[in-house]
């Protein structure tokens, strides 16, 4: 049964914040389209589709998967409008379908999540959906790819060839200026005494016109202040570039260079991740102009800088900046480069703000840090709290802090006086470091005093400790685990355990519904989580102040909470943790460290009886049961926790696959015997047995062993 439109839309607009009909959404909010961008309906699609090759993007504008996307599709868009316009006779479009306006379409093109991203040559679909990295770089070459492809098969040129339009000229107006012409010339007409006359002498430094000099050139445009201003990637060892050798290099990367920051690639010319991100690279040294340095190290050529500088593999990222080196772990695309890379470079990790300016960043950001003190609080407490921030260099959070005497009175209680040293000047100075999450600004999640750092710890290791604590409470209420988050959160340093809810926009407690009701529900789904991982916050468990033994008991029972895109992941998930269409929504708890994962208590709610109820009047005993119907029993659950820290709770199961434990088991064995001479002995001898066995049987078959040779007296 195909679901109301007008429901998906209901849906859509309370989970969207229940706003009114007429208020206008907030410019701060991601968002996953644009006024301009093309978007296909139900009434345009046969149509333009029809001819050419199309790359459309299934959407809704509540996926928080396609808001994430979205800057990366407006480039591409932007990028590729010429293979639309230089080939009218092939051309290739991008263009956008919204699953919640345009339901019936999306359920036509069985589109089972977003965002979705098909292929189209005239009018039919080539490709169920694209596959690969949906990162600028990766999709610019593969529209680049298609579009030619599609060319071919028309027999279109690849040399651009767009239509031009001869300017138009409007027969009246050429009358009029003709017969003006003519007028014009009869008042021009010359004396014929004077037409007589000869021709004055040219005057002596009277030149020709064809022998005139040429003006001189336009000066040069000035090239923009600071590091990078060609926007071009820097050859190290290049004889006409500033970097020529080990010193220079040293010196730019130095914090006494003055150069400003330097995004480094080390690479080699063989390797094949190095030939496949050189595009890229060179993009995003283009968009650092003017604010990061980008250079590239052959370490073919330069193994002693490279061996100097500790490379081991490649390509090797790096940001130096004042003389720091942060590593880049993340994606090698352009968008992911080119946003870390501004990060990275950037003056300094932590940025000075005034009341005013929190609440903006605070509707903006999901987690973020404040580092508040007062006048006179210790340089070495603040630099402390500076070079911790650069552990967050490679995650979307960051770190503010002020002195804004507004915030410091707001958020006095969660303050601390006075600093561990001593001194004087700092005895009556307020300060303190605040995380907050989920825009909320009302009261921290977690709380940090610098003020309390040793003054026996080196400066190091005092960057190190507030570094050590950022890293932990970086996460986000419910975090999202996908294929670049897997490791950070799953494995995640502090060897935390992750609840991990796997939830799907088409399967619910059984039953397979369309994108759009679907996606709604799974909305519902993750806001339930979102309780759960706030209920266990407020509970104790998630990590905040308290004493050493509390402390202590809390990293114990500290939990990460997390969520997954069944849809899009259900092989990994079928894989490690054996979850189902059928299972779904799925909740369980991870142990990465361990390889292991518990199942967790959930409910099956049928779809089709919530959106009954939902439909019920608030008061009457429908919206009652709605209300206190979910897939999550709080209270089980944390039963259900305790119970696994107790060591009283269900067994474990492997998230490793059959190969995994088979290798495992392998080694182990390999592992016992070298521990145990006598099994060692056994091994050995039963080995050569084996070989020896294997040995004389081919030979039989072969019919060359010595006793069945034919022995006899020979005549």
């Amino acid at each position: 049964m195909k679901p109301s439109l007008l429901l998906v839309s209901a849906l859509a607009a309370a989970l969207s914040g229940g706003s009114s009909v007429g208020a206008a959404p907030s410019t701060n909010k991601p968002t996953a389209t644009r006024e301009g961008l093309l978007q296909l309906t139900t009434a345009n699609w046969t149509t333009e589709i029809a001819h050419g090759a199309w790359l459309i993007e299934f959407f809704s504008p509540y996926c928080g998967h396609c808001k994430e996307f979205f800057p990366v599709w407006d480039e591409l868009v932007t990028n590729k409008e010429y293979q639309r316009s230089s080939y009218p006779d092939a051309p290739f479009t991008l263009a956008q379908v919204d699953c919640i306006s345009q339901n019936d379409l999306c359920v036509q093109e069985q589109v089972p999540h977003f965002p979705r991203l098909t292929l189209y040559r005239d009018g039919k679909q080539v490709h169920a959906e694209y596959q690969g990295v949906r990162e600028y770089t990766a999709l610019s070459a593969y529209v680049d790819k298609e579009a030619e492809e599609y060319r071919v098969a028309r027999g279109v040129s690849n040399e651009p060839h767009p239509i031009v339009e001869a300017p138009k000229v409007d027969a009246a107006k050429g009358d009029d200026a003709k017969a003006k012409g003519d007028e014009g010339n009869k008042d021009k007409q010359v004396d014929p005494a004077a037409a007589a006359a000869p021709a004055a002498p040219p005057a002596v430094d009277q030149k020709p016109k064809d022998e005139q000099p040429p003006p001189p050139p336009p000066p040069p445009e000035p090239l923009p202040q600071g590091p990078n201003p060609l926007g071009k990637v820097i050859s190290y060892g290049s004889p006409d570039g500033p970097i020529k050798d080990p010193a220079s290099l040293e010196h730019m990367l130095s914090k006494d260079g003055g150069d400003g920051a330097c995004f480094v690639k080390f690479f080699a010319p063989w390797c094949p991740h190095c030939k496949a991100m050189a595009n890229a690279f060179r993009e995003v040294a283009e968009a650092l102009k003017g604010r990061v340095n980008a250079i590239e190290v052959d370490c073919e050529r330069n193994k002693a800088v490279c061996a100097k500088y500790g490379i081991q593999s490649f390509p090797t990222l790096r940001m130096y900046n004042e003389g720091e080196a942060t590593e880049y772990q993340g994606g090698r695309g352009f968008s992911a480069m080119r946003t870390w890379a501004l990060k990275a470079g950037s003056a300094s990790g932590v940025r000075q703000i005034s009341a005013q300016e929190l609440g903006g960043i605070g509707n903006n950001d999901d987690v973020l840090f404040l580092y508040l003190h007062q006048a006179g609080t210790p340089e070495r407490e603040i630099d402390a709290v500076t070079k911790a921030s650069r552990i967050l260099l490679t995650t979307p959070v960051h770190v503010y802090r002020s002195s804004d005497e507004e915030l410091i009175t707001r958020y006095k209680s969660r303050l601390s006086r006075g600093s561990a040293s001593g001194s004087q000047a700092s005895a009556g100075s307020l300060s303190g470091l605040l995380a907050f999450k989920d825009h909320d600004l009302n009261r921290p999640t977690a709380v940090y005093f610098p003020s309390a750092l040793s003054p026996q710890l080196t400066a190091p290791s005092a960057a190190a400790d507030v570094a050590e604590w950022l890293d932990k409470e970086r996460y986000a209420t419910v975090s999202e685990v996908t294929g670049n988050s897997f490791n950070d959160i799953i494995n995640n340093k502090q060897g935390a355990p992750v609840v991990l809810a796997a939830l799907s926009d088409v399967h619910h407690s059984g039953s397979v519904l369309s994108t759009g009701t679907g996606a709604s529900l799974r909305d519902e789904e993750l806001e339930a989580m979102r309780e759960l991982a706030k209920g266990w916050r407020e509970r104790g468990g998630g990590g905040a102040e308290g004493t050493a033994a509390e402390a202590t008991r809390q990293r114990q029972e500290r939990v990460l909470f997390a969520w997954i895109d069944a849809d899009r992941w259900a092989s990994a998930i079928a894989k490690y943790y054996h979850v189902k269409p059928k299972h779904l929504p799925k909740l369980l708890l991870a142990d990465g460290a361990r390889l292991e994962y518990y199942d967790l208590p959930s409910r099956f709610v049928s779809p089709f009886q919530k959106q009954k109820q939902q439909q019920q009047r608030p008061g009457g005993k429908a919206g009652t049961a709605a209300a206190k119907k979910s897939w999550i029993d709080k209270a089980e659950i944390y039963e259900a926790l305790d119970l696994i820290w107790q060591g009283k709770g269900a067994k474990p199961k492997s998230s490793r696959t059959t190969l995994d434990r088979g290798i495992q088991g392998a080694n182990g064995a390999f592992e016992s015997l070298f521990h145990h001479s006598f099994l060692s002995f056994v091994f050995l001898v039963g080995l050569v047995a084996a070989v020896v066995a294997y040995l004389r049987s081919r030979a039989d078959q072969r019919g060359i062993h010595s006793a069945r040779l034919p022995i006899g007296k020979v005549d």
